[in-house]
């Protein structure tokens, strides 16, 4: 049975340093451009060289995440990255852009591609289709329930899961809140986390703020699946994937040797229990409070932590009072000088480093349970407040200090016997490498080598990343200078080292190709995408100008106009109706016209899906005039005609798509009415649940854009009356 892969995260050396000797199987990084966490420290050239070496040399993959959105000007010097991974032997990359994968799977045949979660895999047929198209793996989306995952593990895909640490609310790389807000793209790898920021809720019906006493009501909890290792194993998924490229070397190192723990001795067939101190530990390196995800089916007050976006801790005591520029604390656990610690007062978070400690008004070191402490503070904090802990200096200092988990074992043979050369092969399963002396070894006048002193020089490899399974030699009475003994073996060893550092695919390029696709000419130049009958009634006016699409099947069916298939399709279902709009992988199958949620920003991703079968492709609203402009020459530039391609002009488009709805009776929301979202600055978001439960924030505020080139017009006109409806199409034909 092949063993069930552990990939850990990295944002930099000292992470990654920290995953390999904990007992990563394999480690993902991002390089300084083209990756989904732009804000990690993330790896230069010459530490991706590096970074592949060391991994490589313990037995260890590198992938390297390429999971953003591309524009036209970013395809080339996103391909010329690509090679120099491939070239220094990164295992795999992990990619989002349609484009950018279509073009490196023609380019670099032996380049491995790995589906990002970004790319919005979450049923059987996506997955079917993305391997169909060359990648060889799959991360599927954080939602995915396991019946779904088992689904497409039982074809042979290779799949890959997320098992621990932060949860995105909305479905990754389809989160448009970031990038509406702050003009910062999830889908480009500069998130905001809005999901992290303050709401109101409003109720719409009765023109109201809901009174809540939490505010963070988009704030999920943190994934930790420790506890359900067999599950995960029998489910027959490849990987399991920590989450936490913004995370410390101490977070990475200790999450990564806890599951390292439960991963062996599930193949050992030994009980693995997680321990209190275990999850005490995990909680203080970094936790919004745990839970076992949409994987596992959790409920909504399972999902979300809306009373904090930020590192819990634990808690270890609780405020007395403030007097003179100090507060008072009595303990209900111990606390170390440069322990990092949290009061939250309600209105603002209180963060305090113990550097010093007073007890009886007396400096301290360390304080114990039940006592009562003091600490120099400017702010008056209230008595009965919780009193966290976030950073436990002496935990950090035994993580830092584990023992190294890895080493590479290998078995030796050697000769040594008179008239010969001394020799030493050793072999790690897979190379063997011999090296032997350049002297004549001669029989001992006095007293010869032994074996075990021979022994005893050969396995002095403890700065090496290797350990010695076994050893077997001949000898005679045989003098050999312990010098010549200790050289050959530091050649043979270093051989090995070099070997296993430099072991990488081979590299093959084809040269660039455009393929024979033609188009199909069609003098509408308006897609419109509605929800009432009266709308279509009115637009059938203009049919000859205007396509009409809706995501209501049976609206689209009785009136023979474009169903626009859920973006959120667990089973893929499209009723075998041709005049679809696919809205994710699982309809790349179907051709006819692909929605903007399949994040089309390049003429490349345009190109694929041309090859394809689809004929109008609807670019991504994040796509901005220029960009679309540079998209519309360089298509033209290849093949002579420009695409039939839409941009987003007017509507209110979707900023997140949400699993498990924040609108709940298990969080204390009367469901019966309709509500808005409303952020600091009083900027209102509509919420809508759509017939699969799935929760959508919509845009309030409308966007005309009207442009000058090539490309034509693509409206929304969800909660607009006829006559609006009539005034804005006035506008545009």
């Amino acid at each position: 049975m092949k063993k069930i892969e552990l990939l850990v995260p990295a944002g930099n050396f000292e992470a990654f340093r920290a995953a390999v000797f904990n007992g990563a199987d394999a480690v993902y990084i991002g390089g300084k451009n083209f990756g989904a966490r732009a804000f990690a420290n993330n790896f230069d050239h010459e530490e991706l060289i590096q970074a592949v070496k060391l991994a490589h040399l313990y037995g260890v993959k590198v992938y390297v995440t390429m999971n953003t959105m591309l524009y036209e000007d970013e395809i080339e010097p996103a391909l010329k990255e690509a090679l120099f991974l491939h070239t220094i032997g990164v295992d795999a990359l992990i990619v989002q852009d349609l484009g950018f994968t279509y073009e490196c799977l023609k380019r670099y045949p032996n380049l491995e591609l790995h589906a990002s979660t970004q790319m919005h895999v979450h049923n059987l047929e996506g997955a079917v289709n993305i391997v169909e198209c060359g990648l060889s793996r799959v991360v599927v989306a954080r939602e995915t329930p396991l019946d779904i995952v088992k689904s497409i593990t039982r074809k042979g895909i290779d799949v890959e899961i997320f098992a621990h640490g932060a949860l995105c609310i909305s479905y990754s790389g389809q989160c448009l809140m970031s990038s509406v807000l702050f003009n910062r793209s999830g889908n480009r790898g500069t998130c905001a986390q809005c999901c992290r920021l303050q709401y109101k809720l409003h109720n719409d019906d009765n023109n109201c703020d809901v009174k809540l006493e939490d505010k963070y009501l988009l704030s999920p909890k943190d994934l930790n699946l420790l506890d359900s290792i067999p599950e995960l194993i029998e489910s027959g998924v490849s990987s399991i994937k920590i989450e936490g490229r913004m995370k410390r070397k101490e977070y990475v190192g200790l999450i990564t040797r806890l599951y390292r723990q439960a991963i062996d001795a599930y193949y050992e067939k030994h009980e693995f229990k997680v321990t209190d101190r275990m999850i005490n530990d995990m909680k203080l390196l970094f936790n919004r409070g745990f839970t076992h995800g949409h994987l596992f089916s959790a409920d909504s007050k399972d999902i979300y932590n809306q009373h904090t976006p930020n590192h819990i801790g634990i808690p270890v005591g609780k405020t007395l009072y403030s007097s003179k520029n100090q507060i008072f604390i009595k303990l209900d656990s111990d606390i170390n000088q440069g322990d990092g610690l949290r009061v939250n007062t309600g209105d603002k978070e209180i963060g305090i480093i113990a550097n010093k400690i007073y007890k009886n008004d007396l400096l301290v070191n360390s304080a114990k349970r039940g006592d009562i402490i003091a600490f120099d503070i400017n702010d008056k904090i209230a008595s009965g407040l919780d009193v966290l802990k976030t950073t436990d200096i002496k935990l950090n200092k035994e993580i830092n200090e584990y023992p190294i988990y890895r080493k590479v074992g290998v078995d030796v043979t050697y000769k040594a016997i008179s008239n010969d050369k001394f020799s030493i092969t050793i072999s790690d399963g897979v190379n063997t490498v011999f090296k032997e002396g350049d002297i004549i070894l001669e029989k001992a006048q006095n007293r010869p080598t032994s074996k075990e002193r021979i022994e005893e020089q050969i396995t002095k490899i403890n700065d090496t990343a290797f350990k010695i399974n076994t050893i077997n030699g001949i000898t005679d009475d045989v003098f050999i200078p312990i010098k010549h003994i200790n050289e050959i073996r530091r050649q043979v060893f270093a051989e090995l080292a070099n070997i296993r550092e430099n072991n990488k695919k081979e590299v093959v390029i084809y040269p660039t190709s455009i393929p024979d696709i033609t188009n199909i000419p069609d003098e509408k130049v308006l897609f419109t995408e509605v929800n009432s009958q009266d709308i279509v009634d009115l637009l059938k006016d203009y049919s000859d100008r205007v396509m009409i699409a809706t995501r209501d099947y049976d609206l689209a069916i009785s009136n023979d106009i474009y169903y626009i298939s859920p973006n959120i399709n667990e089973n893929s279902l499209y009723n075998n109706y041709k005049k679809t709009v696919i809205s994710e992988c699982g309809g790349l199958k179907m051709g006819g016209i692909a929605g903007y949620n399949l994040n089309i920003a390049n003429s490349y991703s345009v190109e694929f899906l041309y090859t394809k079968g689809f004929k109008k492709i609807l670019l991504s609203s994040e796509l901005n005039e220029i960009e679309t402009k540079k998209l519309m020459d360089m298509f033209f530039k290849r093949h002579s005609f420009s695409p039939d391609v839409y941009s987003y002009v007017y509507g209110k488009r979707d900023l997140m798509y949400i699993k498990k709805s924040f609108i709940s009776k298990e969080l204390g929301v009367d469901e019966r009415y309709n509500y808005s979202l409303v952020d600091i600055k009083g900027r209102k978001f509509k919420i809508d649940i759509n017939r699969q439960g799935i929760t959508q924030i919509k845009e309030n505020d409308t966007v005309i854009n009207k442009n000058d080139y090539n490309s034509r017009y693509y409206f929304i006109f969800n909660d607009m009356d006829t006559n609006q409806v009539k005034s804005i199409i006035s506008k545009f034909l």
